[in-house]
């Protein structure tokens, strides 16, 4: 059972070792890749379209998806290094050497060594010998603190996975609790569609608890329009308010914010990828 134990500790404490490691390298590339894009989102801010300054945010998504470092096989020896022959990777023994250039012969020292590895052979028989006598002491493997890191981030991200199933269950209620707009406005939105080249069907419902105009769905998108948001917009307000969304059905934002969501739950130790996740949601709208 000890043993057990201690080979789950084992385990433990190098899964925290390689979690940490990889957390540490994320956070340090992470920071600066997000202070650097920052400064040049401000250079550019007014001399760019926010189009150009949404795609450029979006590298901070595609580096935290990559590992933090890659190997590259760059070295001569990871190419030759298995093909040497074993006699090229042995070095020439020192004392062979030196008996060489002090011109002594293997035969006049042969019963010295003899002697020397009789000594030695005895020597372990005795350890042995006394290590079979001697009983086993139980030894208790440590924690380390990389080890307790582990188990921290897991509740974190089962935490932030809980959330994330509440607000998905929240989404289908307020879909199930919405109706089909006008025949009117579904026009005016199949002409939206046509005008910015978005293929797919689309639906529109009207809301009575949504605050704000929303997109959801990934293979059968839906516009949701908020009942009270309805009643206020006139017909150009409307348009500009379907527009605004079907182009995010088009750019696919809403993969984009999906795959945001997971990142961030991934990463919510890093206050980076909250800054950038944020700067990448306004700059999208």
């Amino acid at each position: 059972m000890n043993q057990i134990m201690n080979d789950c500790l084992v385990s433990l404490n190098r899964v925290g070792s390689i979690f940490y490691s990889h957390a540490v390298n994320a956070f340090i590339q992470s920071a600066l890749l997000v202070i650097a894009l920052f400064v040049l989102d401000v250079l550019l801010r007014k001399r760019v379209r926010a189009i150009f300054r949404y795609w450029v945010w979006l590298l901070v998504l595609v580096k935290l998806v990559l590992p933090p470092s890659l190997s590259l096989p760059t070295g001569i020896g990871y190419w030759v290094g298995e093909g040497l022959p074993a006699a090229a990777r042995i070095s020439r023994p020192a004392w062979d050497v030196k008996e060489f250039e002090h011109g002594t012969s293997y035969a006049s020292q042969g019963s010295e060594r003899s002697a020397d590895m009789s000594e030695a052979e005895s020597t372990q028989t005795c350890t042995r010998t006394e290590a079979r006598t001697t009983p086993d002491v139980p030894v208790t493997v440590r924690i380390t603190w990389q080890a307790v890191l582990f188990p921290l981030w897991i509740l974190g991200v089962c935490v932030f996975l809980v959330l994330l199933t509440r607000r998905a269950r929240y989404v289908r209620a307020v879909i199930a609790t919405s109706r089909p707009a006008d025949e009117g406005i579904h026009r005016l939105l199949e002409q939206c569609r046509q005008q910015l080249g978005c293929r797919g069907n689309i639906s529109l419902r009207v809301s009575e608890t949504m605050p704000s105009p929303a997109v959801c769905g990934f293979l059968r998108p839906i516009v949701l329009i908020p009942m009270a948001l309805l009643e206020k917009l006139s017909s150009k307000g409307l348009r500009s308010a379907l527009i605004h969304e079907i182009a995010h059905i088009k750019r696919r934002d809403l993969l984009v914010h999906s795959v945001q969501t997971l990142i961030q739950i991934v990463y919510f130790y890093n206050p980076f990828v909250w800054f950038a996740n944020a700067i990448i949601r306004r700059v999208c709208e």
